[in-house]
């Protein structure tokens, strides 16, 4: 069934520490094939840049402070750390930053300062490449698709439940649809009530929670 990607799924998968990283990137491994529109790639390009200079921000705002204390640190006192950052990013995002940073460097229950300021060197130096490679293997993987007609009357139902640049997104949904009929719109933004309400106002057949999207 080809895939139709909301714009929650690229940045999801580019960033590594995304909240809906795993469902992301489960859904662009699946062998369906995928797209995407323009509208979805001009709001992920907005958000990249965004996201990009928070997670930054933060990484070297964590790195700052642990670079000039001596002593040893836990996971917890880290978590602490992150939550007092002024850097304008979700608590929750913070907290997974430092769970995978914690995990994947192996850290032992209590480390170091230096330990830790060194692996965060390495890590905001790898920073920029790793974003750079994901967002150009989702480029590459997955197909553009470009809005053949606007669709006016469409456009203001779904002006009525429905907010900017969602709306456009659904359109250009609603276009493929006309190539794919079959064809099957991913988001993380699932409301049932206004899922209903565009499948009802659109041809866009199938709309699927991204946590429950089922790996093909």
């Amino acid at each position: 069934m080809p895939l139709f990607f909301d714009t929650n799924v690229p940045i999801g998968y580019i960033f590594k520490w995304d909240p809906w990283h795993i469902y992301a990137k489960n859904a662009f491994e699946s062998n369906d094939l995928k797209y995407w529109s323009n509208t979805v790639l001009e709001e992920t390009h907005k958000k990249l840049i965004e996201l990009k200079d928070d997670y930054s921000n933060f990484l070297h705002d964590i790195h700052h402070i642990i670079r000039n204390q001596e002593g040893f640190f836990n996971k917890d006192d880290i978590m602490s750390l992150a939550d007092s950052s002024e850097v304008d990013l979700e608590s929750k995002k913070k907290h997974l930053i430092i769970e995978s940073i914690w995990d994947k460097e192996g850290f032992a229950y209590e480390e170091n300062s230096r330990t830790i300021s060194n692996s965060l060197d390495g890590i905001i130096m790898d920073f920029n490449s790793d974003i750079y490679h994901r967002k150009n293997k989702f480029s590459v993987n997955t197909l553009l698709h470009k809005r053949i007609k606007d669709y006016p009357k469409i456009r203001e139902e779904l002006k009525k439940e429905i907010h900017y640049p969602d709306y456009e997104i659904f359109l250009d949904a609603h276009d493929l649809c006309f190539i794919h009929s079959n064809l099957e719109f991913v988001t993380s933004d699932y409301n049932e009530r206004k899922i209903e309400y565009v499948k009802s106002k659109t041809s866009i057949p199938t709309i699927t929670d991204l946590r429950k999207f089922v790996f093909k």
